[in-house]
């Protein structure tokens, strides 16, 4: 019963092959679909309940652009599966993105979000986004209400969460952030979300991985049909282009009235717009993004509309009328000389679209009329609480863009969609049922890095094949990169839209599944992530605050080079609550205080001289107009000079090392956080090629583990 749960709810969670324009027919089911699955939530998920936390509705009380403010809350749901958890695990949080949360749950059972839980013995969470499935903050989805479904206020809630979050049953940890790493991952729009998240709350959030990652919001988003163009099978590509090319040189070139009425005709969808009648028929070129390695869970209309349409065979009953209509169109078209060649193709796709598409209207007691329009201004105007089809439109129309059209296409590709699909007919959603008419402000979006997003423990995972590689890091407009453990860079060849996020159990696995490159992608991901908390140090708000009142070590906040290795609250925004109280033995706060002293002595010799400015772990030997000692190594920076981090920061580095592992020694009581610490330093040491950030960054920790009273926390 739980495999078949999360067969159904994976599917439910697939990607479906939507049209470049959502038919009223589609928004209107899909709004149906997720208020029936909130409400028996329960039942499917007995497995993995829903539970909620309280989040400000408005995260940004000074803001015009929220007014008129508010300070309630609503419910936020989540789930969450501690069955892998230890102690100092870290919490891992998969983003739910554009959709209900529950169709993400299988990913906690079986996907990337288990795997990785498994791997870290941590707890894997699933957290649902504002004004999707059941995380309502508002009545209805009015725009009045909806001022406040914006990125930043989404990006807010994830970071809210992981500060204040009680997981019923294990209130006995302190699991908030950033005293325990919270690790996030996202897929597609969720991939966005989770990368802006890491490089906005970094105090906040150890690391994450973006899969197929929206980082770039782009208006005229033509670019999506690309990599189906290149990466899906060529004859099935050709066809299509056949089609397209076809039905643009009549409604588009020839403008003959009577040539585009027995177009449509031929179709049966003679009643219908122009733009709408070439929407549907993108219905099968569209289904690619919904294929999956996984056969349970992947779109089928893809690989079934390319092997009728490629066939020489008529595969449906024709008759001689439909073969003669079917030719003055082929030879309308252009394409006369290879009618007989293409005769059967349309005909075949006359065929697939009926069965596919209009049949499913007819059973639903629609006309292909009502179930392919996209023109209803009564529809659009409907914003009650059961209008959850609105949430998405209202994002990409107001920041987002992606508007997939076929006449943004240059004219040197042969596109695979209409031109008729443009961006007044893509955009029409906006005018009618917001009364937007400007460009999405994609500036709100791509402030946060868009193609050039990188951070320290930023993981950016996509498909060679996927249509939104071209909004992310891996864009063809995008600069090239290499990977590491630090910032791994992963292009699935052979892959379409998050590949990596789904799984199989253990006895559902075969030779070929899951694919040997899915497998190893995700191996690696649990390694990367398993390296990232070895380095996986904090010290808490009442040490670091300790550290620079009373022994004014610190003359201002950490630099931006030594926070990959520390993470300290640096500002009251993101500042914790201290959660460990003093030792009761006084020997060991005699002793504490002692090794303090001694620590101030080395961070000041080892962090004097770099000021804490050391520029760059690539650090070049540049004249310098500072004081230099006998040797001629310099001593202390002037101001604006480039610092060089020669020898003697070098041994310093070496010094403080040694110092500390000594120190470790004598006043940690604690014998694995002894090994811990003496590891840890030396693997910063080691790995840093910049040693005097090393010597700075050794002798705060130094200061730290003398201090804190329980001594430095380090998970490992």
């Amino acid at each position: 019963m739980v495999k078949l749960t999360a067969c159904l709810l994976l599917l439910v969670a697939a990607v479906q092959a939507k049209l470049p324009v959502t038919p009223i027919s589609q928004l209107r089911a899909e709004s149906h679909r997720n208020k029936a699955l909130v409400a028996r939530s329960q039942d499917v998920n007995a497995a993995f309940p829903a539970h909620t936390i309280q989040i400000p509705i408005d995260h940004f009380p000074k803001s015009s652009r929220y007014e008129p403010h508010t300070t309630e809350k609503f419910n936020l749901r989540y789930w969450f599966d501690a069955s892998h958890y230890k102690e100092g695990g870290p919490v891992i949080i998969l983003h739910g993105g554009e959709t209900s949360g529950e169709g993400r749950i299988p990913f906690l059972q079986k996907g990337i979000l288990a795997q990785l839980a498994q791997a870290t013995n941590g707890i894997g969470v699933i957290m649902e986004h504002r004004y999707y499935g059941g995380s309502l903050p508002t009545p209805d989805f009015s725009n009045k209400s909806l001022r406040f479904l914006t990125t930043e206020q989404a990006l807010a809630d994830t970071a809210y969460f992981s500060k204040n979050i009680k997981f019923p049953g294990l209130e006995k940890y302190n699991l908030t952030a950033p005293g325990t790493a919270h690790i996030l991952y996202g897929g597609s729009y969720a991939g966005g979300q989770v990368a802006f998240l890491r490089t906005q709350y970094p105090d906040i959030f150890w690391g994450a991985i973006s899969s197929s990652g929206v980082t770039k919001a782009i208006y005229d988003y033509w670019q999506y049909f690309e990599p189906i163009r290149q990466e899906a099978p060529q004859d099935c590509v050709h066809v299509t282009q056949n089609f397209v090319d076809i039905v643009d040189n009549i409604i588009i070139n020839g403008k003959n009235a009577n040539t585009t009425r027995e177009l449509k005709n031929l179709f049966g969808l003679g009643r219908l717009r122009d733009a709408d009648f070439a929407n549907a028929l993108s219905s099968g070129i569209t289904g690619w993004q919904s294929t999956n390695w996984d056969p349970a869970i992947s779109g089928k209309s893809f690989y079934q509309y390319c092997g009728e349409i490629t066939s020489d065979r008529y595969l449906y009953p024709v008759t001689a009328q439909q073969k003669a209509s079917a030719k003055r169109i082929i030879e309308a078209g252009g394409h006369g000389r290879e009618a007989p060649e293409i005769l059967p193709q349309l005909l075949n796709f006359v065929g697939w679209l009926n069965k596919s598409t209009l049949e499913s209207c007819s059973g639903q007691g629609q006309t292909a009329e009502e179930c392919l329009n996209s023109y209803d201004e009564a529809f659009y105007k409907q914003d009650n609480a059961d209008q959850s089809w609105r949430a998405w439109p209202w994002q990409y129309c107001n920041e987002w863009g992606y508007l997939q059209t076929g006449s943004g296409a240059p004219k040197n590709i042969r596109p695979v969609i209409s031109r008729l699909i443009d961006l007044p007919y893509t955009s029409n959603i906006c005018k009618q049922a917001f009364g937007i008419t400007k460009p999405s402000n994609v500036d709100l979006v791509n402030k946060y890095g868009a193609f050039d997003i990188e951070y320290d423990r930023l993981a950016f995972v996509d498909g060679g094949s996927d249509p939104w590689k071209e909004a992310g890091v891996h864009a063809t407009a995008a600069r090239k990169r290499g990977t590491s453990t630090n910032k791994p860079f992963i292009l699935i060849p052979d892959a379409v839209h998050h590949w990596d996020e789904n799984g199989l159990y253990p006895n559902e696995t075969t030779a070929e599944l899951p694919p040997q490159r899915i497998k190893e992608v995700q191996a690696e991901e649990a390694r990367f992530v398993k390296e990232w908390m070895k380095v996986h140090i904090y010290i808490d708000h009442q040490t670091f605050t300790g550290i620079r009142k009373n022994l004014s070590l610190m003359n201002d906040e950490l630099p931006a080079h030594v926070l990959p290795f520390l993470v300290p609250p640096t500002s009251t925004k993101n500042a914790v609550s201290p959660s460990h109280e003093q030792p009761a033995d006084p020997r060991i706060a005699i002793s504490s205080w002692a090794c303090a002293g001694l620590s101030v002595v080395v961070a000041r010799i080892c962090c004097s001289p770099i000021g804490y400015r050391c520029p760059s772990r690539d650090l070049a030997a540049q004249p310098s107009k500072s004081k230099k000692d006998r040797r001629g190594q310099q001593l202390s920076p002037a101001a604006g000079d480039p610092i060089v981090c020669t020898g003697l920061t070098t041994r310093l580095g070496f010094v403080s090392f040694l110092v500390f592992a000594f120190s470790s020694f004598t006043f940690i009581p604690d014998i694995e956080t002894l090994k811990a610490a003496v590891l840890r330093s030396g693997e910063v040491l080691w790995s840093h090629d910049a040693a005097a950030e090393c010597c700075c960054v050794l002798s705060v920790l130094f200061a730290a583990s003398c201090t804190e009273s329980r001594k430095l926390r380090l998970d490992i």
